[in-house]
Parts: structure tokens; C-alpha cells; sequence
């Protein structure tokens, strides 16, 4: 009973009715923590550097950005108007004409170059003498397919043969088994066909079939080397075949190669005909007395004549300068971009960080006023609690009772002493008295007097202090309706209005009895 003295503090929340407003001042205090970080970084920090530092920065990069922009715009316009002044309608398709011979000369050359290499590599002097002899491994390798598709023909009938010889040497042999069984049995009747068989006649037979079982042995192995000699001589023709094939199939590659470099060499020699006569008549046209096979045409041309390398090199200038404008605009767009998005964060900030403050205030006002209610509330239960004391009592020792507002624990202060002392420091009986009166109070606070239980007041109270507190229980009728005591010890029973007895009977079954 005496826990009231060092109590939970959720539980005295919840009795003196302000546990909402502890509740609602967390929710606050937990909505300003969420308004105070961003993006977990700290929201007034993160609005100094955006203030000081980021936006400066990315306002003073997008100056320069313009300042870029408008100086390559202007070297782009003039290039533009000097590329114009070195362009004629005439003078770049000469200068691409007279590119084109070169090149053409020196594809030219390096074909030239390619097939004097080639011969060189195969040591030969011209390529007639390749095709002759490419001519005469295909005579060759004709032969062959002619000797070898002979040699498979005797193959193929030798096998047939072979076969023939060795169905003949297995009936013979059935033969042969037979005769001899009947002769070693002494048998006078064949088992085939059911007539007698002279024995001197079987004698003579079996001495036939057995030289000519021998005769025909011979023959199949005679045969069978042929089959072999036979074969392995088209294995040798056909490697001479493989041969003879690879090596003229080198000889066309050879060939082929060297007509198509003819090909490629005779191709160039027309397209530089056709050349070198239109930039004849360009030059007549354009009154040029230069050779159209000088060496040093191109050099020639473009002493008279802006170059279309340097109009191309103006070109590829223009080409750079106008990807580095569109970089710097891109550039300039995407700062745009980053400016306005920290701007915007800045307004997000500002409005959190207002938002915080207004939180923060709040949450210092709900604990004001929730102080304030505390110890409002806190100074009524415990004057009403040291008033029932008094009424349980006529000792009067303790001049307050105080209960602190952070803890909710108990102190006394008795006469005499300078200072208060914890409640749970003083007697047993004192303090069983302190607590009940204590909770006589909070429900008298709470409008609650229909019923109070206590389970074993009097343990822990010594015999000069349990007289006190029965009395003190027996007038409890003028503070509830109705009070349930709870006791082992029979203290009091004499006061009870209704008596409720637990007891084990004989049986040792729990039985119960009631007394009014």
C-alpha cells in the first residue's frame, strides 16, 4: 500500500487528469525535432550555408556563364562572315578535284607497290608461269580422280568376290561337320535326306570337301591381299589427289589475287583520266596555265585561292565554338535550374524553421501550463491528505505534507525538524497512515467514493501504531461508500459490516463463509 509514497510517474499522470497534456506536449516537442532536421542535417545550419554560401555561389558562376556566352557569341559571328568572304562556287570543287588525283595516285602506287610485293614473296617473275602450272595440276588431279574412281570399282567387285567366297567356305564347312559327325557316330543313314551312306563313300567325300575347303581358304586370303593392295593403293592416290588439289587451290589464290590488284590498278587508271580531264577544263575555264600533272599542283593553286583545308579549318572552328556555346547554355540552364531548387529550399527552410519556433513556443506554454496545473493539483491533494491524516489522528506531527511535482515522491515535514524528510524514511504505521490518507485525497480528487480495497493494511505497522490505524479504517465510512479490507490477521474484523471467511475444511477443499 505505502508504493503511493515513491509512485510511477504515468500513473500520477493519468489520476491528476494531465497525461493528454504531457502526451500533446511530446507529440510538439517530437513534430519541432522533425521541423529542426532536413535531409539529416540540422535546418538553421543548412539556411546559413544556403544564405551565405550556395546561392552567392551559383549566382556568381551564372554571371560568368553569361559573360562566356556573350564573348563566344560574338567570335561566332564574326567567323561566320569571314568564312563566307573565302567561299566560291568554283574554287572549293577544284581543290576536292585536285585532292581526289592524289588520292587516286596514291592508291595507284600502293597497288603497284602491292603486287611488286607479291611477287617478290612467291619469287616469281610474272604470272604466266603460275597459271601454266596451275594449268597442269589440273590435268593431274583429273587423272587421278579417273585412276581412283577405277581402283574403287576393282574394290568394290573384289569385295563382292570375297563376299561369294566366304558364303561358299561356310556352307562347305557345314558341310564338312556334318560328314564328320556321321562318320565318328557310325551312322549309315543321313539325317538330311533319310538315305543310306556308304562308309568308304563318306570317307571320300569329307577328303574332297576338305581340299576343297583348303583350295577355297587360299583363294580368299589371295583375294583378301588383293583387297588390301587395292586399297591402300587408293589411299595413296588419294593423298596425291588432296595434295594436288591444295596446291593448285594455292596457285588460283595466287592468281585470283594478282588479276584482282590488275583490276583494282586498271579501275584506278580510268577514274584518274576522268579526273585529271575535268580539272583540265576547270583550270582553262578559270584562265590557270598550270600542268594538270604537276607535282605541285595543289601547292600552285592555293597560292592563287583560299585552300578548303583553311575553309575546313574555319568550319571545324565554327563547329567547336557553337558546341561550346550550346555547352555554356546548357550550363547556364542547368544553374538556372539549381539556383531556382535552392531558392525554393531556402523558402522550405525559412518556412521550418518558423514553424520550429512556433513549436517550440507551444511546447513551453503546454509546460507552463502543465507545471502550473501539477502543482496546482499537487498542493490541493496533499493539504487534503495532511487534513485526513489529522482526522485519522490526534498527534498532529507533521505540519505539511509535500509531494514533489517532477517525481511524485512523498516527503513529511514534522514539527521540529528544519527540513522535510521521504516519507518512506518514517515508521511503518506512519507511513501505511501517510498513504492511505494520500489516496483518500486522489480519490476525493477524481470524485470517485463508491469503493476502495486494501489488501493487508496493517503489514509492516508495530502494535504501538496498529491500534491507530484501526481506528483509522473503521472511519473510512466517511470518506467511501463502501471499503474491502483484505487480511490474514483478523485485525479489525469487530468493525466489518459483512464478514467474508476463507477457510480449508477437513477435505482440505476451500470453502467460504459469510457473516453479517
Amino acid at each position: 500500500m505505502t508504493e503511493i509514497l515513491e509512485p510511477r510517474k504515468e500513473e500520477i499522470d493519468t489520476i491528476l487528469g494531465i497525461s493528454l497534456l504531457q502526451e500533446l506536449s511530446e507529440q510538439v516537442d517530437q513534430a519541432r525535432r522533425k521541423l529542426s532536421r532536413i535531409d539529416g542535417m540540422d535546418v538553421e545550419t543548412e539556411y546559413r550555408n544556403l544564405i551565405m554560401h550556395i546561392i552567392p555561389s551559383y549566382e556568381e558562376r551564372l554571371k560568368e556563364i553569361e559573360e562566356d556566352i556573350r564573348e563566344v557569341s560574338i567570335e561566332i559571328e564574326e567567323l561566320k562572315r569571314e568564312i563566307a568572304s573565302m567561299e566560291s562556287s568554283n574554287i572549293p570543287i577544284l581543290f576536292q578535284k585536285i585532292r581526289e588525283i592524289e588520292k587516286q595516285k596514291s592508291r595507284l602506287q600502293e597497288v603497284k607497290n602491292t603486287r611488286r610485293d607479291f611477287l617478290s614473296r612467291y619469287a616469281l617473275e610474272n604470272i604466266d608461269s603460275v597459271a601454266k602450272e596451275e594449268a597442269r595440276l589440273k590435268d593431274e588431279l583429273e587423272r587421278l580422280v579417273r585412276e581412283i574412281k577405277e581402283l574403287e570399282e576393282r574394290l568394290n567387285g573384289r569385295i563382292i568376290e570375297n563376299a561369294s567366297i566366304s558364303g561358299k567356305l561356310e556352307n562347305l564347312r557345314q558341310h564338312l561337320e556334318q560328314h564328320q559327325q556321321l562318320l565318328r557316330t557310325g551312322k549309315g543313314v543321313c539325317p538330311t535326306c533319310g538315305q543310306e551312306i556308304n562308309q568308304l563313300i563318306l570317307f571320300e567325300m569329307i577328303n574332297d570337301e576338305e581340299d576343297q575347303l583348303a583350295q577355297l581358304e587360299e583363294l580368299l586370303r589371295s583375294s583378301e591381299d588383293e583387297t588390301s593392295a587395292l586399297k591402300k593403293k587408293i589411299e595413296e592416290q588419294k593423298k596425291k589427289e588432296r595434295e594436288v588439289r591444295e596446291r593448285r587451290e594455292k596457285l588460283r589464290a595466287i592468281i585470283g589475287t594478282f588479276r584482282d590488284l590488275e583490276d583494282r590498278e586498271s579501275s584506278i587508271l580510268k577514274v584518274l583520266g576522268l579526273l585529271e580531264a575535268e580539272v583540265g577544263v576547270m583550270l582553262r575555264s578559270l584562265g590557270i596555265d598550270v600542268d594538270v600533272k604537276d607535282p605541285a599542283l595543289i601547292e600552285k593553286i592555293s597560292y592563287l585561292f583560299p585552300s578548303p583545308e583553311k575553309i575546313q579549318s574555319g568550319r571545324k572552328k565554327l563547329e567547336e565554338l557553337n558546341m561550346r556555346l550550346s555547352s555554356k547554355v546548357k550550363t547556364r540552364e542547368d544553374l538556372l535550374k539549381r539556383l531556382e531548387s535552392e531558392k525554393s529550399r531556402l523558402k522550405e527552410l525559412e518556412l521550418r524553421a518558423r514553424a520550429s519556433s512556433l513549436a517550440s513556443s507551444l511546447r513551453e506554454k503546454i509546460q507552463e501550463v502543465l507545471e502550473k496545473k501539477r502543482e496546482t493539483i499537487l498542493a490541493v491533494l496533499a493539504s487534503r491528505a495532511l487534513d485526513i491524516l489529522n482526522t485519522m489522528t490526534d498527534q498532529r506531527i507533521y505540519r505539511s505534507i509535500i509531494i514533489d511535482s517532477q517525481t511524485y515522491s512523498v516527503s513529511v515535514y514534522p514539527w521540529g525538524l528544519a527540513n522535510p524528510i521521504p516519507a518512506s524514511r518514517i515508521g511503518g504505521g506512519h507511513q501505511t497512515l501517510i498513504s492511505l490518507a494520500l489516496r483518500l485525497s486522489m480519490l476525493h480528487f477524481i470524485n470517485f467514493k463508491h469503493l476502495i480495497i486494501l489488501d493487508e493494511p496493517t503489514y509492516g505497522v508495530d502494535q504501538e501504531n496498529l491500534q491507530l490505524l484501526l481506528s483509522s479504517l473503521s472511519g473510512l465510512r466517511q470518506y467511501m461508500r463502501q471499503a474491502i479490507i483484505v487480511t490474514h490477521h483478523g485485525y479489525g474484523i469487530e468493525e466489518a459490516d459483512n464478514l467474508i471467511t476463507v477457510y480449508k475444511d477437513s477435505y482440505g477443499v476451500s470453502r467460504i463463509k459469510q457473516e453479517l
